[in-house]
């Protein structure tokens, strides 16, 4: 490294450069986080499409409904971002197997987009980079349907197996809040190694 004796000789440019880079050297993307847990701050929650819901014989049955929020993390891979969860929603008109009348089965996809991530990068017609996107599924059970009806909630959440910028990565967690996913999203890392 260096002594407080060169200081003088470095001049206050270079070790402001020094510091930074030690700031951001070890980021979450460079550090290894396998065994640890990640968590996004989920705010200002919004309904981006409500969805269609219909009533059939064997239930009633929500799909594409699609929700945003304004996602923030300390220790996690994207600091900042925008995060958003598609789900569908099913409750069985009488009990069936592996699932009881009255509950509701949530299901769906999550992502969270960096927000460096440019407007090109996110056109439908463009892939996303990996280093800009993380993604996985969640689920829970709940004796109300969160796609038409207040309420907190916690959710499983998983990453799959994903390549992450220079990483592998898969985890499990939770999310925890309330059905405009304003709350904790919570991930403990299973995996985190160098892309081979």
């Amino acid at each position: 490294m260096f002594s407080i004796r060169t200081i003088p000789r470095i001049g206050p440019l270079v070790l402001l450069s020094l510091i930074l880079l030690a700031a951001t050297t070890g980021t979450a993307f460079g550090e290894d986080l396998t065994g640890k847990t990640v968590t996004w701050k989920l705010t200002n929650g919004r309904i981006v499409d409500p969805g269609q819901t219909s009533r059939t014989k064997e239930g009633d049955f929500t799909q594409g409904y699609i929700v945003e929020a304004n996602a923030k993390s300390s220790n996690a891979p994207i600091k900042k971002g925008l995060f958003r969860a598609t789900l569908s929603s099913f409750s069985p008109a009488k009990d069936m197997i592996g699932q009881k009348k009255g509950a509701w089965y949530v299901n769906g996809n999550w992502e969270i987009v960096d927000d460096k991530a440019s407007k090109e990068k996110m056109d439908k017609k463009h892939k996303i980079h990996s280093d800009n996107l993380i993604a996985g599924r969640l689920q829970t059970i709940l004796d109300f349907d969160p796609t038409q009806t207040p309420g907190s909630f916690v959710a499983e959440t998983e990453l799959p197996m994903s390549h992450l910028g220079s990483k592998w990565g898969k985890g499990k967690g939770f999310y925890h809040g309330n059905q405009n996913f304003e709350g904790d999203f919570d991930l403990t890392i299973e995996r985190w190694q160098k892309v081979k």
